[in-house]
């Protein structure tokens, strides 16, 4: 890390807010393609919701687990290669009895036992061979909920794909989930357990990133983005000011809009607002196609790349999700 004092007197090309895997990731793109690039975090290491935690003597993921496969083509393109394995499915379901109590069972057994009727079993093979089929497009605006109670009349069953659901997706909102976000991701759901954990991804970005020339600063928080591009201010919880031509911030939706100043206007925050319900089908629309620009508002686009994350630019900010 550089003293403070050096880096506040230089102006630099691009600002990254959070050294996360977006974050790193983005910052070894900017600085190969000859921008100057600066790396805050807030936390004392890189990391972010990729971070591991020494825990007994054995490495812990604090936030994901499984890596989508889809990812691994933009994370070899900056020089890292992830290794690992494909989760077996040996693990128990638990489900409720219909007289009340909980039944564990073996993910085999629940498909070639008896738990299920015949009927049910052929609702479920049936469900999974349209699935990928569906086109996800024209599923938008129907609720999960909706779309699994039209296809699937059993509750058991019903169930059982709103388990799968609830692991591959960390929600438990069927009811507001979008069913074409769900079912698209579905579909390009395969995922890798990588050695090592999330750590292993996260130093050897970093690595990658110092290559390039990144400058990464940890301890960092910053507590406003001011002016337009090209002359930016992004000011620090200490009262150092940076000046940027551009800022790119990996945080949230709220916590990026909560760092504009001036802030939004109010059709504009409404409609960020939002982004939290929409996001999850961009990034599942954009496994399908080397990347999408998608119009919001007059001024406000969304670029998303595969499995890299949101980017939303406007005239004078960028926020990568």
């Amino acid at each position: 890390m550089q003293k403070m004092s050096n880096i506040s007197e230089m102006k630099w090309d691009v600002i990254i807010i959070g050294a996360g895997i977006a974050g790193l990731t983005a910052s070894v793109y900017l600085a190969r393609a000859g921008r100057k690039v600066l790396l805050l975090e807030r936390a004392e290491e890189p990391g972010g919701r990729a971070a591991s935690k020494n825990i007994a003597d054995a490495w812990v993921n604090l936030g994901p687990h499984a890596l989508y496969k889809s990812a691994c083509g933009i994370l070899q393109e900056v020089g890292v290669t992830p290794t690992g394995a494909t989760p077996k499915p040996n693990s128990l379901l638990v489900y409720k009895k219909t007289k009340g109590g909980d039944v564990a069972l073996p993910l085999f057994q629940f498909l070639l036992g008896s738990f299920l009727k015949w009927s049910e079993k052929t609702q479920l093979i049936r469900f999974y061979a349209q699935m990928q089929k569906e086109d996800t497009s024209i599923l938008q605006n129907i609720s999960l909920q909706k779309y699994l109670e039209t296809r699937l009349p059993s509750p058991r069953v019903r169930n059982a794909v709103l388990a799968l659901v609830r692991t591959s997706t960390y929600c438990s909102a069927p009811d507001l989930l979008s069913a074409g976000a769900v079912i698209a991701q579905l579909q390009n759901g395969q995922v890798l357990y990588v050695d090592g954990g999330w750590r292993t991804l996260v130093e050897a970005l970093k690595e990658q990133a110092l290559a390039a020339g990144v400058t990464i600063q940890c301890g960092c928080s910053a507590r406003t983005i001011a002016g337009s591009e090209p002359e930016m201010i992004v000011s620090l919880k200490d009262g150092t000011l940076l000046k940027t031509h551009y800022v790119l911030s990996t945080l949230g939706p709220k916590e990026s809009l909560a760092l504009l100043d001036p802030a939004l206007q109010p059709e504009e925050a409404a409609m960020f607002e939002r982004l939290a319900w929409i996001w999850l089908w961009l990034k599942c629309q954009s496994l399908k196609q080397p990347s999408l620009w998608v119009p919001i508002i007059p001024g406000i686009s969304l670029i998303i790349r595969p499995s890299l994350n949101l980017v939303i630019t406007r005239n004078k900010w960028s926020c990568m999700l």
